[in-house]
C-alpha cells in the first residue's frame, strides 16, 4: 500500500540539501538584480513585463519561502548560529520597507530592494559556509 511521505520527512530531505543555499544565492541576487536594473531595462522596448508586480511579488515569495526552509533547518539541525537568519531578517524587513512606500524619493524602492535581495543572499552564503564543513561553530 502506498504511503506518502510526511511533511517533516519532506523537509529534512529539503534541508539537508545545500542546494538550497545554492539555489537562494541565485534567486535573492537575481531579484536584486532585477531592482536594481530594472528602471533601465524599462526603458527598453519590449520588456515592460519585467515591472509588473505579480513578478516582482513572485520572485520575493520564492526568495523568502527558500531562506525560510533553508535557514531555519540548519538553524534547528546543524549549526544553531543566529547571524544568517538575522541578516535574512534584516534583507526581508528591507525589502518589505521598500515595498510599502513609506519613503518619498524615486530610488527609495530600487535601493531597498536591491540591498535587502543582496542580504539575503550573504544569509545564504554565510549558512552555506557554516553547513559546509560540518561543525557546529560556536
Amino acid at each position: 500500500m502506498f504511503s506518502p511521505p510526511s511533511i517533516r520527512a519532506f523537509a529534512d530531505k529539503l534541508g539537508s540539501y545545500r542546494i538550497l543555499d545554492r539555489l537562494g544565492i541565485w534567486v535573492s541576487t537575481a531579484c536584486a538584480v532585477h531592482c536594481a536594473a530594472l528602471p533601465l531595462l524599462l526603458t527598453v522596448a519590449g520588456l515592460g513585463w519585467l515591472g509588473d508586480e505579480r513578478l516582482e511579488w513572485s520572485i520575493i515569495g520564492l526568495s523568502f519561502l527558500i531562506a525560510g526552509i533553508r535557514l531555519s533547518y540548519s538553524y534547528l539541525r546543524q549549526h544553531r548560529r543566529t547571524d544568517s537568519m538575522l541578516l535574512f531578517a534584516l534583507g526581508a524587513g528591507s525589502i518589505l520597507f521598500a515595498k510599502s512606500e513609506l519613503l518619498e524619493f524615486a530610488l527609495a524602492e530600487p535601493v531597498f530592494m536591491t540591498v535587502g535581495g543582496l542580504m539575503i543572499a550573504g544569509a545564504h552564503w554565510r549558512n552555506h559556509r557554516m553547513c559546509g564543513c560540518g561543525i557546529a561553530h560556536s
